[in-house]
């Protein structure tokens, strides 16, 4: 399955390649650039996050249009978690984020109108998973599934954030999974006291070496300043780079493109991502990007400080997120609005 007029394309990255990453080869093709949209969930929105629905995701190719991220479909991402969890927990709360390659002939944009819509089914029932199963599977443990300090800042090992790619469907609860798709990789947040001193980091490890006791073949080094109302005037970039210090490419959190973006973005948790590989970025460097990108959402966009709030005290306004020793300290303008009496 792939993309109409991609075919040949498609076909030559795949050559002689049967791996475990085969599906996400096929899928992604040789683009050396792909886009992540997250769907707007409007119920979300409009309940004030009361009402914590599972997100979902279009992964697709560039657009040829002035929107980039409207191009072909490549990819769909469900989230697979608990209703109560996520109600209780998000977004520290455990899940499954389910990757299932797209149908032919669909575009970026149509898929979001349609993933907007409550009614919207993507397989999520095991029964479902098991007659349409995801080509792979990333499992992150929460703070219910016991990573119980995950809502602490990641200042010591005992604190950080997680993520593991599993080939297939993988059923079960995060951090208990069953008999599933084998692990193929693990992605676990660097904490402060552990060298993440001044700027997020994430190190890749393979399947063969889970501890990284062998070395570390892939590090996703984020920006020390980000999120706020930063995020409206400039992209948030985390840059990979393999163990020889050679880039292997780049996950950007990108700022809104207009004025429509700037008002989606404001009101909702919906976030965009563009993923640029090096041309000779390997299988599982691709796959380690994909992953840190859903990953870097959770714990640094989803959970992202508000930018403008108010209180009894006055109207504060968070300029923008200063990342030191695995804490996120807001650099935020206070204003007072009127006099406190008492």
């Amino acid at each position: 399955m792939g993309i109409p007029g991609e075919e040949k394309a498609v076909e030559n990255v795949n050559l002689g390649y049967d791996g475990p990453m085969g599906p996400l080869m096929h899928a992604i093709g040789e683009h050396n650039e792909i886009y992540i949209t997250q769907s707007v969930a409007w119920l979300e929105a409009l309940t004030g996050g009361m009402c914590e629905v599972a997100n979902k995701y279009a992964v697709s190719a560039p657009g040829a249009g002035e929107d980039p991220t409207d191009g072909p479909l490549l990819l769909i991402a469900r989230e697979r978690s608990e209703c109560l969890k996520r109600a209780c927990c998000a977004p520290q709360n455990g899940q499954f984020i389910d990757l299932f390659q797209a149908e032919p002939g669909w575009t970026a944009h149509k898929i979001k109108d349609y993933m907007a819509r409550p009614g919207f089914k993507i397989p999520s029932e095991p029964n479902e998973l098991m007659a349409n199963p995801p080509i792979l599977s990333m499992e992150r443990p929460g703070c219910c599934e016991g990573n119980n300090c995950l809502i602490c800042p990641s200042v010591m090992d005992m604190c950080t954030d997680r993520m593991t790619l599993h080939q297939g469907y993988v059923p079960g609860d995060p951090g208990n999974v069953e008999n599933g798709g084998a692990p193929l990789l693990y992605m676990k947040q660097t904490p402060g006291l552990g060298g993440a001193m001044l700027a997020p980091e994430v190190r890749v490890m393979s399947a063969a070496d889970p501890t990284g006791a062998q070395g570390v073949p892939l590090t996703i080094t984020g920006p020390m300043f980000f999120g706020g109302c930063s995020e409206f005037c400039m992209d948030s970039p985390f840059v990979a780079k393999a163990s020889d210090g050679s880039i292997v490419g780049e996950v950007r959190k990108m700022r809104p493109a207009n004025c429509t973006e700037l008002a989606t973005e404001c009101c909702t948790d919906s976030d965009r991502f563009k993923i640029t590989f090096n041309p000779q970025a390997q299988p599982e460097d691709r796959a380690a990007m994909l992953s840190t990108a859903f990953l870097a959402d959770l714990m640094y966009f989803e959970n992202d400080i508000s930018c403008c709030r108010y209180n009894e005290d006055g109207f504060a306004c968070n300029i923008v997120n200063c990342y030191f020793m695995g804490c996120l300290c807001p650099c935020a303008v206070k204003i007072p609005i009127g006099n406190k009496s008492g």
